[in-house]
């Protein structure tokens, strides 16, 4: 019954980096479909197990964050959209339980992120076909984004993808495993570039520091061979018009507003000094600032200060708490793994500066990632044959499988 539960997870794994790509209507994203099913499957197989497994302390902190975000109901400015973000974050939080629950062996998260780059570099290459095909972002000249996507959410969701799959090439024993975690990389840099967002490439740029981490000195030729190809790849398909925003990113840092950010900011912390110690309420940053674009209330664009807004001090000290224990467990992983996510958590801090990012799967798949293979090496669960098939198992039960 795991081996089910963990390839109805996997199948909900594949479907973050592409969830709106498909919508039916009057249900929602195939993210939330498969999300619902899976959910369903796990719970089943847990009431089955007829045992949980002890909470970590970062679960019990995001629990209360999960907890003031429906206590927020109470002050927000804004009932409604704080409503729709309970609802998400709960959903966010079964997510991370169940990951805890059933991906218990580091072979099972392996397992998880494969499919997360499988995911990651679909959605890459519908970014370079939707460039192909001249479909813009919001009808722009120069940013691109798999259908249904915001360019900024999916160049993080490339910037996240990117270390899990130059780790399973390390990691991988099969040589077709290798060639596809190798070739995907340039891939999502492709796909991160033609977003043309700004913060995903800074992000981004510290995603790739996974590569010399990991790399080892008889591997110089190949890591050579994919700089090689990523370049000659970026230089072909990469639009002029992307480049001139990319290289924007200084001008605008040094002398700019970074599209508006710093005046957004700026009225944010105004409402944030009004209301320092719960906020305005969860989501309820737009109505509270009135920062209005063509008709539309921007959200604040900065993790950071978007929850400082709408949870106050509070919120921002679990927020804070919570990412200081996230670097502890880091820390207590073995070198690879340790290199592995503390390279993740930094290009998340990094990229969430300039995104609203808190509520997305991705944030809330990457924390709960790094505190299952935490305990994993803690309780020494690197692999359990027994219940968790290894990728070369999975290929060969789906061909016998039809």
């Amino acid at each position: 019954m795991n081996r089910i539960a963990l390839r109805a997870l996997c199948a909900f794994v594949f479907t973050l980096p592409i969830e709106n790509t498909i919508v039916i209507p009057g249900v929602g994203t195939v993210a939330r479909i498969v999300g619902y099913l899976a959910f369903g499957v796990c719970l089943w197989c847990v009431l089955l197990r007829g045992r949980v497994h002890i909470p970590d302390t970062i679960h019990v902190l995001w629990l209360m964050f999960v907890l003031l975000v429906t206590f927020s109901l109470i002050w927000t400015f804004d009932t409604d959209l704080t409503a729709i973000h309970v609802a998400v974050y709960v959903q966010l939080l079964g997510m991370m339980w169940i990951i805890g629950e059933i991906a218990t062996t580091s072979m099972a998260q392996q397992n998880l992120m494969a499919w997360l780059v499988i995911g990651a570099t679909s959605s890459a290459v519908a970014t370079v076909y939707a460039y192909r095909a001249g479909t813009a972002f919001n009808d722009s000249a120069y940013r691109y984004a798999t259908e249904g996507f915001n360019p900024n959410d999916l160049a993080l969701t490339f910037v996240l993808a990117i270390p899990c799959a130059w780790y399973l090439r390390s990691k991988s024993r099969s040589v077709l495993e290798r060639g596809f975690f190798f070739v995907s990389v340039p891939v999502m840099i492709i796909g991160l570039l033609l977003t043309g967002s700004r913060g995903g490439v800074l992000s981004g740029a510290a995603a790739l520091l996974i590569i010399p981490a990991l790399n080892k000195r008889r591997n110089i030729g190949t890591t050579a061979l994919l700089i090689v190809g990523a370049v000659i790849g970026v230089v072909a398909i990469i639009p002029a018009q992307s480049w001139d925003r990319i290289f924007a990113i200084r001008e605008e840092i040094l002398t700019g507003t970074m599209n508006d950010r710093t005046e957004i900011w700026s009225a944010g912390l105004k409402q944030f000094l009004q209301h320092p110690v719960l906020g305005v309420g969860a989501g309820a940053f737009p109505t509270a600032v009135q920062y209005v674009d063509h008709g539309i209330a921007l959200v604040a664009h900065n993790t950071y200060l978007s929850v400082l807004v709408e949870l106050g001090v509070v919120g921002a000290m679990v927020l804070a708490i919570t990412i200081g224990l996230t670097w502890r467990r880091i820390l207590s992983m073995p070198a690879i793994e340790k290199r592995l996510w503390a390279i993740s958590l930094l290009s998340w801090s990094v990229g969430v500066f300039g995104s609203t990012f808190e509520n997305k799967k991705m944030t809330w798949f990457l924390f709960a990632m790094i505190i299952a293979q935490a305990r994993a090496f803690t309780t020494g669960r690197q692999c359990d044959p027994q219940t968790t098939p290894s990728r070369s198992e999975w290929l060969q039960d789906e061909m016998r499988s039809g």
